[in-house]
């Protein structure tokens, strides 16, 4: 079966060509996801400042990813319609300036509002990254690019935090992001240039072609994604996303108040090293499942979830225990989840072989956007009104679940990969 893409499908035809590329596409993607987080990074600041409560921070993280979720599988499709460098670009410029107005107008109402629409604009910036990720490089090298893409998010975060550790004023954030994004659009612009002249012969630059890819199951999109798991496997997405930026974004608020002899920049650099971790664990997961078949994904990822609940339940000493204790803890949460992400995002990847690895990724990223609404504002409310044990409760119940969802998807995902040879 055929299916008629509307951009550029020609695949770098050398290894030095793909490594570049990919080299350039993961800091690409490093530098997005950390203007799309400068936000979070500046938490730890703005409530020390008492601009806003924990819940309100929620309520801005929320308004963000409530409209960039919705509209996500929205972006994929249209990643798998047109041309997905272009529509980025739209999306990115108009983020630059979101961003800019952002450092002028603070107040909570108007960052909120601004804060939204900048999840609406972003809308397909994640299906069209993993878009041009899975068709761009060479076939041979799409896994390795996943791989990578998996750990670009936890390098931007940790740009994030670093950025927020040393800036004077929590605005600059924002202005930061702003002049970062633009640059971003024009290097995109000239990796693609220079890489063109590597594509495979048989397609020239700007050439509408058609691409072979394998019949889909059922003959419809949403056939294919109900039979395959795909869709009962979006709740573990969200589950996973919510613990995973939880983790993350409230580490440093969690220490400041626990540990009262922590400042903000010293918060800020210890959460870090939970990001660093979670870099960690991507490598580590990926040298676990290469060279061996994993034959269900769905399996390790229902293993990797229990080994989380021992480290989450040292988080009930937050306050008692040295401050090592702690962060190492929430390390070991930060690199399982990770992992976890990877083998969620290899999962995503099989649909490229149906022509649909855009609308794949939207709806993924669509399910874990909704996470971290849920996360942004539910647990600051229950930080605020019940304190950090009860949000440990809340971490360790959001993993049992995942495990018990994870383990009735686990046959549908295998006869799937077996009746389609998916590799």
């Amino acid at each position: 079966m055929k299916n008629e893409s509307h951009f550029r499908n020609a695949y770098l035809k050398n290894d030095k060509s793909n490594l570049l590329f990919l080299l350039f596409i993961v800091f690409f993607y490093a530098v997005i996801y950390m203007t799309n987080n400068c936000f979070s990074a500046a938490l730890a600041q703005i409530v020390a400042e008492g601009t806003m409560t924990k819940a309100q921070t929620g309520l801005m993280t929320s308004g963000f990813y409530l409209f960039y979720g919705a509209l996500q599988l929205t972006g994929g499709m249209l990643a798998d319609k047109y041309n997905p460098k272009t529509i980025l670009k739209i999306g990115l410029f108009l983020s630059a300036i979101i961003n800019s107005l952002i450092f002028f107008f603070n107040g909570f109402y108007e960052m909120l509002i601004l804060w939204s629409l900048n999840g609406i604009i972003q809308m397909a910036n994640y299906p069209c990254v993993f878009k041009i990720l899975t068709s761009r490089l060479a076939p041979s090298w799409r896994k390795r690019g996943i791989f990578c893409i998996s750990f670009a998010g936890s390098i931007g975060l940790i740009f994030g935090y670093i950025i927020a550790a040393f800036v004077t004023k929590w605005q600059y954030n924002f202005l930061v992001a702003a002049i970062s994004i633009v640059a971003m659009v024009f290097a995109l612009e000239i990796a693609y240039k220079r890489s063109d002249k590597d594509l495979t012969e048989d397609v020239k630059a700007g050439d509408t072609i058609t691409v072979e890819t394998k019949p889909i199951p059922g003959g419809s999109v949403f056939k294919l994604f109900a039979i395959s798991g795909f869709i009962g496997i979006l709740p573990v997405f969200l589950l996973r996303t919510f613990a995973d930026l939880a983790v993350k974004t409230f580490t440093a608020p969690m220490l400041m108040e626990s540990y009262p002899g922590l400042g903000v920049t010293v918060s800020n650099l210890l959460t870090t090293f939970v990001i660093l971790a979670g870099v960690i664990g991507t490598v580590l997961t990926r040298k676990w499942t290469s060279g061996k078949t994993v034959k269900n994904e769905m399996k390790t990822v229902a293993v990797l979830f229990v080994a989380v609940l021992p480290f989450l339940g040292l988080l009930f000493l937050t306050g008692k225990a040295p401050v090592a204790l702690i962060i190492f803890a929430v390390c070991m949460v930060s690199a399982i989840l990770s992992g976890i992400l990877l083998l969620c995002n290899f999962i995503t990847g099989y649909f490229s072989v149906f022509g649909k690895s855009g609308t794949a990724a939207g709806i993924y990223n669509m399910a874990a956007s909704l996470g971290v609404v849920v996360q942004s504002y539910g647990t600051g409310f229950v930080a605020d009104h019940f304190g950090w044990k009860a949000v440990t409760v809340l971490y360790i119940a959001i993993v049992v679940l995942s495990v018990l969802i994870t383990a009735f998807i686990i046959p549908v995902w295998a006869r799937f990969k077996e009746k389609e040879a998916l590799h």
